[in-house]
């Protein structure tokens, strides 16, 4: 055997050899078969790690007898034991949460003990506030203050359309605050205010029969990351809407 042949056998085995040392896929929700982009896919044996793309493909490298896990915010671990290297479709099951009801009060807006902890938010174009004590700190949750403004019919237009849309946004304030949110989402205090006012759904989108709550918190969550930390933190949450 001539050296030329061996050189040309030898390439074929290495390319060989490393076509057969991918894994590729997709990864979508078990009963839904939504794909899922953003989910961690590591290789047990050799710690290598990638993430799914916004179709929900991926390719790591691996080989037979590896073991192969994914993992999500809001799904649960699954992994994979590699008897061959065929593309594999994995289905990951959402993560069941038993979410706590919290009573929802109503209280009179006290001028005197307002903060300056207000921002114009998705609730119809109205003031929304947080609830404060006699001294002017923040305590938690919100307080809701409709305006009209006889200068501005606009305004007039949203304050009816809250008042009659009110009970049910009320429903969704229920489920969608810090209390229940806390159990799967890795913030806290400041932030996770910052996060509820941001993204608190209106009721056209809560109600839609295409709507998952578990995707669209994953979904708003990878929005507030891209926000800067001391923004997200902030108590004056007027520098948190000027950074979207």
């Amino acid at each position: 055997m001539n050296r030329t042949l061996l050189i040309l056998l030898f390439c074929s085995i290495t390319r060989l050899t490393y076509a057969q040392s991918k894994l590729s896929g997709e990864v979508l929700e078990y009963g839904s078969d939504i794909t899922l982009s953003g989910i961690r896919i590591e290789n047990l044996n050799t710690h290598d790690t990638v993430q799914s793309d916004a179709r929900g493909k991926f390719t790591i490298s691996a080989k037979k007898g590896d073991l192969v896990c994914f993992s999500g915010l809001n799904y649960k671990p699954d992994t994979l034991y590699l008897v061959d290297l065929k593309y594999k479709t994995v289905f990951l099951l959402l993560k069941q949460y038993q979410l706590k009801e919290v009573k929802i009060t109503g209280a009179e807006v006290n001028k005197n003990a307002l903060s300056s902890y207000h921002v114009i938010t998705p609730f119809g174009g109205n003031v929304v506030r947080y609830q404060t004590d006699a001294s002017g700190n923040a305590t938690g949750g919100l307080k809701f203050n409709v305006f009209d403004s006889h200068k501005d019919e606009r305004r007039r237009a949203n304050a009816r359309g809250l008042e009659a849309g009110g009970q049910r946004q009320q429903e969704i304030a229920k489920t969608f605050n810090p209390t229940n949110l806390q159990t799967y989402l890795p913030i806290r205090g400041q932030e996770m205010e910052n996060f509820v006012i941001l993204y608190m759904p209106d009721a056209a989108t809560w109600y839609s029969s295409k709507f998952n709550l578990m995707l669209y918190i994953n979904d708003c969550y990878k929005k507030f990351l891209l926000i800067p930390v001391e923004k997200r933190q902030s108590k004056t949450f007027l520098q948190l809407t000027g950074s979207n």
